[in-house]
């Protein structure tokens, strides 16, 4: 991914600017840079894989 500056006169024009940006995102390069920081934060997240959870909940029947 490469590094990009933007200079903006307001906030308004950033979240304008930020939202049309990731709506131009294919739904692939979103995963990737979910990967990219799930790999920067946890390294060992891809080797471990999913942790399974399981809740089971008693509902009140009333």
């Amino acid at each position: 991914m490469d590094k990009v500056v933007q200079v903006f006169s307001s906030f308004r024009e950033h979240d304008t600017a930020s939202a049309r940006f990731d709506m131009s995102l294919t739904p692939a390069e979103r995963i990737q840079i979910v990967i990219e920081l799930r790999d920067r934060y946890h390294p060992e997240a891809a080797e471990r894989g999913m942790e399974r959870v399981c809740r089971i909940i008693k509902l009140d029947h009333s």
